[in-house]
């Protein structure tokens, strides 16, 4: 555990007596060192970098570690650090951020990560591992002064995994990744990122945070144990106006148990985005029941955004319909979506242009829509259309017409007498036009680029990009 130049510590811990042998190479599971300060982690994290590749630090907590600055945390495959936790968290009171591997060994309680107070954990990388019978990887107690508007722990790249397994069936709730005691949290986003549960339990079981939004992940369960949970939401304090779960692309694998089980007074909005399921009886998803919050469940699996025209390339402007067209999935919530869209290549958002009439394509655009329902946002599609270069949807046979300039503030001159001049967004909409003229002014067309087309008398005719700034 390197610190940076700029880092400072203030430990909150209390201390105690450190293990005589201080050298890394000399610590094995039966006699790991003992850790009683942030410092001493930071000091064996350092001595086990400079032993052999492989070779393990076994660490041992004798109090709970906590850390009021920003950290940073960052191990590696050739050097692993193994901890007992002797049921104490490693604490996180500010922001942080860290990476690495922790493997954590408790015979019941404790975890690895308690959030407290209005706290940014970034996790990038690693593998983190409880060994244990009742512990959460992420943990956080009703009254932990956790914030609901600035508590956040962004996960990415990194593997969680809980062992261990209760065989009591009545006892279903004794193992998770993600524990949260409180009402009021506010954010837990995980991106690329492995959750393992070898352990009876659920793997997310919050009263908050508010929002949970899983992108790209897996969540594997191990075992058949019919009373396990991967979803369970149950916010209840006032202070949570609605609580969501997005999930954004997710390999669930589950032979038994349940994928959502919900509770709790306030609302819930559950959005599926993309999920793909293994070997779950529950395959075919509804809205969750439980508790007495509203509850919304927007699977929006239920449509495949589908445009009329073939992406790829053309000679001339195209008019293209988007759609959704449903799929075998129940739509649930979804039902009567809307589409919204781009066309300069940025992902669709809730306040992306609504789609209401066909769309004209006269300039190389790629389209990207969604189905907007409810305020929240589908899985994108995109549809790329090349259009033949920048002289597009006009065949002319004068090549001699010209206009000028082409990067322009206010006037734009053609070389001759023009029949007809129309002015075009890059999306085919028209926002000028002029006739008889060889001169027209752009003065108060808001900056940007447009296409210019102008035709003569005889039916020549030519199209140019023009700037405005």
């Amino acid at each position: 555990m390197k610190k940076t130049n700029s880092f400072k510590l203030f430990i909150i811990a209390a201390i105690c007596c450190i293990s005589s042998s201080m050298n890394a190479a000399n610590s094995d599971a039966a006699n790991p060192i003992l850790i009683g300060t942030f410092a001493d982690l930071q000091t064996q994290f350092t001595a086990s970098q400079i032993t052999a590749p492989g070779t393990t630090t076994y660490l041992k907590f004798t109090a709970a570690i906590t850390t009021t600055a920003v950290y940073s945390f960052i191990a590696d495959a050739d050097h692993p650090v193994s901890i007992d936790a002797n049921k104490f968290f490693f604490t996180v009171a500010n922001s942080g951020t860290l990476g690495g591997s922790l493997t954590i060994t408790s015979d019941g309680g404790g975890g690895i990560f308690k959030i407290t107070g209005a706290t940014v954990t970034n996790i990038i990388g690693g593998t983190y591992s409880f060994n244990g019978t009742n512990g959460p990887i992420f943990y956080g107690g009703s009254g932990s002064g956790i914030d609901n508007t600035l508590t956040k722990i962004l996960l990415s790249n990194a593997t969680f995994s809980v062992n261990g397994f209760i065989v009591t069936p009545s006892i279903t709730t004794n193992a998770h990744i993600v524990q949260f005691d409180t009402s009021n949290g506010n954010l837990f986003s995980a991106t690329n990122c492995t959750f393992n549960m070898s352990a009876q339990g659920s793997a997310f079981k919050l009263i908050g945070p508010q929002d949970l939004i899983l992108k790209n992940c897996v969540l594997n369960f191990a075992g058949s144990d019919t009373f396990a949970q991967a979803f369970n939401l149950a916010p209840s304090n006032a202070g949570v106006v609605a609580a969501s779960l997005t999930v954004d692309g997710l390999v669930l694998t589950m032979a038994a148990g349940n994928i959502f089980t919900t509770g709790g007074s306030r609302p819930i909005n559950t959005v599926i985005k993309d999920l793909t399921l293994n070997g779950n009886v529950n395959a075919v998803l509804t809205a969750p029941a439980g508790g007495s919050g509203a509850k919304k469940f927007y699977d929006f699996r239920a449509y495949t955004p589908t445009v009329s025209v073939t992406p790829g390339s053309y000679m001339t402007q195209q008019s293209v319909v988007l759609s959704l067209t449903p799929t075998a999935v129940l739509p649930v919530d979804a039902t009567g979506a809307t589409i919204v869209y781009t066309i300069d290549g940025t992902e669709p958002i809730a306040t992306s242009t609504v789609y209401t009439a066909p769309i004209t394509v006269g300039v190389t655009s790629t389209i990207k829509m969604a189905a907007l329902q409810g305020g929240f946002v589908g899985k994108s599609a995109a549809f790329a259309y090349s259009i033949g270069g920048t002289e597009v949807a006009i065949t002319y046979t004068n090549s001699a017409i010209s206009i000028s300039p082409t990067i322009v503030e206010n006037t734009v001159t053609v070389n001759k007498m023009a029949k007809h001049i129309i002015v075009l967004d890059l999306a085919g909409k028209l926002i000028v036009e002029h006739s008889n003229t060889i001169q027209f002014d752009m003065t108060s067309i808001k900056s940007g680029v447009y296409i210019v087309k102008v035709e003569m008398a005889d039916a020549s005719a030519k199209t140019f990009k023009v700037v405005k700034l």
